[in-house]
């Protein structure tokens, strides 16, 4: 997955990209919970040498906190706290194959506090859930390096490697937006399928108006206008048909994304 972000203000773009080098988290994470697997087929979680009645004995103890794991083996392996019955409803890829669990102790020296309350049991078991989704991104795959590239230069002037699931890489790039321009609510997503909208008036940028000495257009094809960009001179401005706002930035970005995408495939 390669998904690129746009801004008015940004002099380049910002990549959300598969993560070259991705991270076990239960070898890199302060995890509060203790994730114990029996499985003869994978090596998952962290290591212990318990036995599978052992572990159940583990975790029934009245000073443990803890939540079953249940491993999905179908192209590809997931890894939940509910199972996946809405996937494969008999079961024939899917079961427990373990527990990730922590003391009662282990909470009230991470939280602080002196007492175990309901509250408090609530939140390590939020807390153990989001290890479990972490993993879970790291087995399937989607682990995510966010990254801002400038028009110019081959590699990205910054990157921050790490992100596990879509949603985590998402924010981070919202994040790196941030620290350069003050609205990255403004940021548009560039589809290389798809013409993107002027952010002005909405209509589709299917056709820009190019503005240099003489006027023309530019058409969207073959996944942007950069062949009609560069048939123009530098310095060519291009304004959107609908409500002539000046959208030299988005061709340009446009034509940055195709050359991120080109770059994340060779890597």
């Amino acid at each position: 997955m390669v998904r690129c972000y746009a801004h008015p203000g940004l002099n380049g773009v910002v990549a959300v990209l598969p993560d070259p080098h991705p991270q076990d988290p239960r070898a890199i994470d302060d995890n509060l919970g203790h994730m114990y697997c029996i499985s003869h087929r994978y090596r998952l979680g962290d290591p212990h040498d318990l036995s599978y009645e052992e572990l159940c004995r583990l975790v029934e103890r009245k000073d443990v906190i803890s939540l079953p794991l249940y491993l999905l083996d179908h192209s590809g392996l997931r890894l939940n706290t509910s199972g996946f019955s809405d996937c494969d409803p008999q079961g024939w890829d899917w079961g427990l194959v373990g527990f990730i669990w922590c003391t009662r102790g282990e909470v009230l020296e991470a939280a602080g506090k002196h007492r175990l309350t309901a509250k408090l049991r609530r939140w390590a078991e939020a807390r153990l859930e989001e290890e479990v989704r972490r993993y879970d991104s790291y087995l399937s795959g989607e682990t995510y390096a966010v990254a801002l590239f400038r028009p110019g230069e081959e590699s990205p002037v910054e990157l921050v490697a790490g992100y596990y699931g879509r949603e985590e890489a998402e924010h981070g790039a919202m994040k790196l937006l941030a620290a350069h321009v003050a609205d990255p609510e403004r940021a548009q997503e560039l589809d290389p399928e798809a013409p993107p909208t002027c952010p002005f008036c909405g209509r589709s940028a299917d056709e820009l108006e190019a503005v240099h000495g003489i006027h023309g257009y530019a058409t969207w094809r073959d996944g942007g206008w950069e062949e009609a960009y560069d048939q123009y001179s530098e310095g060519t401005a291009f304004h959107c048909v609908g409500c002539g706002a000046d959208l030299t930035w988005l061709v340009e970005a446009q034509a940055l994304a195709h050359r991120i995408s080109q770059w994340a495939r060779q890597r």
